[in-house]
């Protein structure tokens, strides 16, 4: 990820809010001890219980915000701010009635600059095509990754 070349760079991602709509987070990983980490939303179950029963999306938050610590993944933004939207749980699968909103909330509730969709859907949806216009539009940077199973419906 080029981590190392970042940061000589001066390039931390200080000020920069990431929205993570995945399974949760866990704070107490030993990357994520001194993370900035927001309390975030459970669309689940509509609770702040952000906590995370998969593992995915601490990965994923440990690959942005992951302390240089010698201990497991430094991240490539260790000063930006992480949003937990948890939209899984231990079954893996969530609906596009969770997802929708975690986009639409990371955008206008959390004013999130980045908002990381790490998952996969089985067919397209206008609707949701229509929540990342509204967050392109908000100014976000959606970021999408490749490979991941259809875990959405």
């Amino acid at each position: 990820m080029q981590a190392a070349y970042a940061k000589n760079l001066g390039l931390d991602g200080s000020g920069v809010r990431i929205a993570i709509i995945d399974s949760g987070v866990n704070a107490a990983n030993a990357d994520l001890q001194s993370a900035r980490i927001d309390t975030g939303c459970n669309f689940l179950d509509g609770t702040g219980d952000v906590s995370d029963d998969i593992g995915h999306g601490t990965r994923v938050s440990q690959m942005i915000a992951g302390a240089d610590n010698g201990l497991g993944t430094t991240g490539i933004a260790p000063g930006a701010e992480i949003v937990p939207l948890k939209c899984f749980a231990s079954g893996r699968t969530t609906s596009l009635g969770d997802l929708i909103p975690a986009i639409m909330a990371a955008a206008d509730k959390y004013h999130c600059d980045v908002i990381n969709m790490s998952w996969g859907i089985q067919t397209g949806s206008d609707t949701l095509d229509a929540a990342i216009d509204h967050a392109l539009e908000k100014g976000a940077v959606c970021v999408a990754a490749a490979g991941n199973k259809p875990s959405a419906t």
